[in-house]
């Protein structure tokens, strides 16, 4: 899988990836390998810093270079509850390089939980949540319009 998504942004596709693990499974999981690290650096663009993010479950949209995303905040379902899974652990990520930009941040610890790079063939955005874990619509509206904002500039 991981050869296919770099073809396709090799290809010039670009890509928003979201999940609770995204970066730490293939940072610790007993298999990870050298090569699973290196995806993670150089197709997806960013960088394990903590494999807890958060605990309160509150985001915020930071200021950063890629102007498409415009300072707000949103909350996640931390907590089991009847409308959604829930997000315990989500990733802390970080740009792996100079291309890319911190777009989010945990709002209880500031640490970096999205991350948009432009990488000269594709553009990427990576979530260190599930994006359809964000509660309220309207914020998972604005963000998705960032997102697909960034790709098309």
């Amino acid at each position: 899988m991981q050869e296919q998504i770099a073809a396709f942004c090799q290809g010039g596709g670009h890509l928003l990836v979201s999940g609770t693990y995204v970066a730490s499974d293939l940072y610790h999981s007993p298999d990870t390998t050298g090569r699973d690290r290196r995806f993670v650096n150089e197709v997806l663009r960013c960088r394990l810093r903590n494999a807890q993010g958060s605990r309160s479950g509150a985001v915020r949209v930071v200021q950063s270079p890629v102007p498409d995303f415009q300072p707000s905040r949103f909350h996640l379902y931390d907590q089991p509850n009847p409308c959604s899974y829930y997000v315990e652990c989500p990733d802390a990520i970080e740009p792996a390089d100079a291309r890319g930009y911190t777009v989010c941040r945990y709002a209880d610890n500031n640490l970096s939980a999205a991350v948009a790079a432009d990488a000269g063939t594709y553009k990427i955005c990576t979530l260190g949540f599930p994006f359809e874990t964000i509660k309220e619509e309207n914020e998972r509206n604005k963000l998705m319009e960032a997102v697909l904002r960034f790709f098309q500039r």
